[in-house]
């Protein structure tokens, strides 16, 4: 056998790519869903927020029950991850809303800088403002 040959990480040349994130959340209510991802990207929580219809099976209060959401990926930097669970704690109508984080990793270097620069609150002169998800 002939040992296994590694690539360099393209990490080294993405600005900051560590700290580019995805905060996850789901909801029942479709309109919900769009008034919290709305308010978290105003807010400069999150650079855009992705909403997708999922099926969800669960059990709750000893009961398993099944339903529609709405998947919520809001796209952010690792800084901003708890003020952003605070927001969407307080806009959600779940007892429990599940919310968990997951590391955005090989980030193209483009769109790693525009996630950053939109979460900064800055806009850089002549920036694409056409950069989506």
């Amino acid at each position: 056998m002939s040992p296994v040959t590694r690539l360099p990480c393209p990490d080294a040349a993405i600005p900051d790519s560590s700290s580019a994130v995805a905060v996850i959340t789901t909801i029942d209510d479709r309109e919900l869903a769009r008034t919290m991802a709305h308010a978290v990207v105003e807010q400069g929580l999150a650079a855009c927020v992705q909403i997708s219809a999922i099926e969800s099976v669960y059990r709750w209060e000893g009961a398993v029950g099944e339903g529609q959401e709405w998947r919520l990926s809001c796209k952010t930097r690792r800084e901003l991850v708890e003020p952003l669970k605070q927001a969407i704690r307080t806009l959600h109508s779940y007892t429990v809303p599940e919310l968990h984080v997951q590391p955005l990793f090989a980030v193209d270097a483009d769109y790693a800088q525009w996630l950053l620069d939109e979460t900064a609150g800055t806009r850089p002169a002549g920036g694409n403002a056409n950069a989506t998800n």
